[in-house]
């Protein structure tokens, strides 16, 4: 069928449908007192965080202008594909860890190892606060040294 709407109010159009179908399907449920499985299975598409855009979407009628169910969707579209980054830096404190038995990590330590990392870099993710040794001296020529040794560049 031929729709004159924008592919975007089309879009807005069909999430209406899906949230009132699912809003229908758990009334449903709630009044027979029962879980189909047909809403267990969903649990696994309607997460907590699309409901979180589902219920933006409605504040402003379903409209594909909403701004913040856009900016929500869009963060949600932009977030990392994949489990395996948390679990490669997950891996990188723990490995820090093994090394210190005989104590805890301390937060800043944590920090310090993550910041550290090259799981972001190695997937062309930007670090935008990282700063070497070199843009640190630039930046700040008169920083006290008496504590540490100058050493040349490379270092």
């Amino acid at each position: 069928m031929f729709s004159l709407a924008s592919p975007l109010e089309d879009a807005a159009a069909t999430l209406r449908a899906d949230h009132c179908m699912l809003l229908q399907l758990e009334q449903a449920a709630a009044n027979a007192e029962a879980i189909p499985r047909i809403l267990e299975d969903l649990k696994a598409v309607y997460t907590p965080a699309m409901r979180v855009v589902y219920l933006a979407f409605e504040e402003d009628g379903y409209s594909h202008a909403s701004a913040g169910g856009l900016r929500l969707l869009t963060g949600l579209l932009r977030t990392l594909p994949d489990s395996k980054v948390i679990e490669d830096v997950h891996s990188d404190l723990r490995l820090t860890n093994q090394h210190q038995q005989t104590r805890r990590q301390t937060v800043h330590r944590q920090q310090q190892t993550v910041c550290g990392s090259r799981v972001l870099s190695s997937r062309g993710i930007p670090h935008k606060a990282e700063i070497d040794r070199e843009v640190f001296l630039r930046c700040f020529p008169r920083t006290r040294d008496k504590k540490r040794k100058r050493l040349g560049p490379g270092y």
